[in-house]
């Protein structure tokens, strides 16, 4: 049976699947009075809608920002005018559990390529789209590998097999 959540937050829910993460679907979203990103989490099992809070940014203008999922916690990759940082949120809904895990400089300052994480191996080593090509980051040598050019015209996504539907 299909029910309407009422108290849904008026927010604009970004095209991009949601992530699935304690018990909770969470998409980005633009904020209703504002042209600002927010996290909106449905949990499940109760049919509550929050606002996920994102990380301290550290005074860092974010332009834009990816979420995700690494080590089955919900993930954020913001891009500021110089860097890319990847936040991984300890536990879920806490602010004060987000945790800086890799940050790359950007050598064309304001450069913004579409940046998505994939997958987290267990020796550390990240999966990520970037721009056209699969890229695996090494945090220990700081290295990326680039996998596989792909088209400009599709996209990745991490297939978990479940029944609910993760689009809004």
């Amino acid at each position: 049976m299909w029910r309407t959540i009422h108290d849904f937050p008026s927010v604009f829910l970004l095209p991009e699947s949601g992530k699935f993460v304690g018990g909770s679907l969470n998409w980005l979203a633009s904020g209703a009075a504002s042209c600002s990103r927010v996290i909106v989490s449905l949990d499940l099992g109760n049919e509550l809608c929050e606002e996920v809070p994102q990380p301290d940014y550290g005074g860092v203008h974010v332009v834009t920002v990816t979420l995700g999922v690494l080590r089955d916690c919900l993930c954020l990759l913001s891009h500021g005018n110089t860097s890319l940082d990847v936040w991984l949120m300890g536990e879920y809904g806490s602010k004060e559990s987000w945790d800086r895990l890799f940050s790359f400089y950007v050598e064309e300052p304001g450069y913004f390529p579409y940046t998505k994480m994939l997958c987290h191996s267990e020796d550390d080593q990240v999966l990520f789209e970037f721009s056209s090509d699969l890229v695996v980051y090494d945090p220990m040598d700081r290295a990326f590998t680039i996998l596989q050019n792909i088209d400009e015209y599709m996209t990745s996504e991490v297939y978990v097999e479940s029944l609910l539907s993760p689009c809004p």
